[in-house]
């Protein structure tokens, strides 16, 4: 992940991957978006770019098993050109062998996993600042400092412009400002945007 370029965004090398790609999304606080970010990017992925996209619960919110009961779907949920798998659906080492081009992994803010979202092609942290929340991430910004490579993680950050730049100061990781999401499912024109700046 280096700075931004014109034809090259933040998670460098996406393009030319030639083998499934693995995301982790986690968040740095409870409640900060990881799901959102998860389906939004997933549906940018599947519907923009025209990859095979699957999006992998692997935390105990058990929100894709939610949006599986709303569609009717035992476990599994294919909406709009991506499939959702609910935690212990299937195996995640058994997801890469399914033919995806990219598998997200939404770890939510549980910690338990650490080890899996570190072992992920890219990793993207999510975060609100919050003032409530600024000893949380800080927290999680030490714990990301003991981590080797590390320093190449992407943070999207959900604060006003000014908090987004003074927390660039305090952490090694890249920094984005996330924009608002209405719809994780409607991919308008400011997340195109925001997802070819990382892409």
């Amino acid at each position: 992940m280096k700075k931004i370029r014109k034809k090259q965004g933040y998670l460098e090398g996406f393009q030319k991957q030639n083998r499934t790609i693995s995301i982790g999304i986690i968040g740095a606080v409870p409640g900060c978006g990881t799901t959102t970010m998860a389906i939004a990017m997933g549906n940018y992925l599947a519907g923009i770019t025209r990859n095979k996209v699957a999006v992998y619960e692997h935390n105990s919110k058990r929100t894709f098993m939610n949006m599986c009961e709303y569609f009717g779907e035992s476990n599994t949920v294919k909406h709009h050109k991506c499939t959702y798998y609910s935690k212990d659906s299937i195996r995640l080492s058994n997801l890469y062998n399914e033919g995806y081009d990219i598998v997200i992994i939404d770890f939510g803010a549980e910690r338990a996993n650490i080890g899996e979202f570190i072992r992920c092609t890219y990793k993207v942290v999510v975060a609100s600042l919050e003032p409530w929340n600024y000893l949380r991430i800080v927290d999680f910004n030490n714990m990301a400092m003991e981590v080797s490579g590390s320093d190449t993680w992407l943070m999207i950050l959900n604060g006003d412009k000014s908090a987004v730049k003074k927390h660039r100061k305090k952490t090694s990781m890249h920094i984005l400002k996330r924009p608002f999401i209405d719809n994780p499912f409607i991919i308008d024109n400011s997340l195109v945007e925001f997802f070819e700046a990382l892409f």
